[in-house]
């Protein structure tokens, strides 16, 4: 059975009713409503993407100079949120910005009728990442999977300052930290990449990011799970909450280096071939076009071949497959997967 689908490509249907009927419903154009599905999927867990471009700032006035200056400070914290970049280097680009008054969605002020205190501003996510392609910045757009933290202190669960502390720095830097619920992934097979571990921590989480973290007697050593690959540090400290913070920091630069990409920029041209299995829907294959097509790095998506449920798709890429795959692995939607007949890598879809 060949299937035309709506992007120009003869898909081969070999078994299995559910790709069959995926790939119909394709070629008719009865998955249009992606975004639905998306936010339905992610809604729950995932830092929401209008949250990254949002900022309360001081305001000295209600007057047009202040809020000026306002959407100055917002403008580069909202920078910071997004990128690797530090606030030395965003400030070093200053010349080089727009009014930041024509990338503002709307605003409002916080505090009394007469006293103005805060700012609340609003960016244009589009306006926004139109400024860092043009600035050569490289960014990490929403919605961002959450973080796993797994941590304790001399043997104990956080307490309700030490989460304070760890929630702020996400707030600060564009992501959700939450915490283990009755059912976690086992730490240790979670830092080895056992697969049910990663396969719990996506359908439990719906992530693949993991923070473990055991401080004791003011040593902390910390491990970042990034989709099965992991990175590990020490430190060392007198007050848990400062390492807490600390770790925090540190694994929020890391995920901000590893997935920030500047956007419409890359190594136009490269190709890659990708076996997706677990799908078992319509809207399985609706959520997953929707992931792949939300990266700035992908730059088509072409179905090939289907078989029970499994989908063998064809990309256009600005990065290495490899480094996308590993990123698809991190969204919480996807883990890796043994290498299918005819194609360099494989993910297998979990939720």
């Amino acid at each position: 059975m060949d299937v035309t689908c709506q992007i120009g490509q003869t898909a081969r249907v070999q078994d299995g009713p559910y790709m069959r009927k995926i790939l119909i419903y394709f070629s008719v154009g009865l998955v249009l409503p992606l975004m639905i599905f998306q936010t339905r999927a992610q809604a729950a867990a995932a830092y929401p993407a209008n949250g990254l471009y949002r900022a309360v700032v001081p305001v000295a006035s209600a007057g047009a100079q202040a809020r000026d200056r306002a959407f100055t400070q917002a403008l580069y914290v909202v920078l910071a949120r997004l990128s690797s970049q530090t606030s030395g280097d965003l400030q070093a680009l200053a010349s080089e910005l727009p009014p930041p008054s024509t990338l503002v969605k709307d605003y409002s002020y916080l505090g009394g009728v007469d006293q103005h205190y805060r700012l609340r501003v609003r960016f244009d996510a589009s306006a926004v990442s139109g400024l860092a392609r043009a600035l050569g910045l490289s960014i990490w757009p929403g919605p961002r999977p959450p973080v796993l933290a797994i941590i304790s202190v001399n043997g104990r669960p956080l307490g309700h300052a030490a989460t304070a502390a760890l929630v702020s720095v996400g707030v600060d830097r564009g992501l959700r930290f939450v915490l283990p619920g009755p059912v976690s992934p086992d730490p240790s097979a979670l830092i080895q990449g056992d697969p049910q571990a990663l396969d719990a921590l996506a359908k439990d989480y719906r992530t693949g990011l993991a923070l473990i973290g055991t401080i004791r007697n003011g040593q902390a050593t910390w491990t970042l799970v990034i989709g099965g690959q992991v990175a590990t540090w020490q430190e060392q400290g007198i007050a848990a909450i400062d390492m807490i913070q600390a770790g925090a920091v540190q694994a929020a630069n890391q995920l901000l280096q590893r997935f920030a990409a500047t956007p419409g920029v890359g190594a136009a041209g490269l190709t890659g071939s990708l076996w997706v299995s677990g799908l078992q829907s319509a809207t399985d294959f609706a959520r997953l076009m929707f992931l792949l097509r939300s990266d700035p790095r992908i730059r088509t998506v072409q179905p090939q071949q289907a078989q029970a449920n499994g989908l063998q798709l064809s990309l256009g890429l600005d990065a290495p497959l490899t480094v996308i795959t590993d990123d698809l692995a991190a969204s919480g939607h996807l883990v890796m997967a043994p290498t299918h007949r005819g194609t360099e890598m494989a993910l297998r879809w979990v939720r």
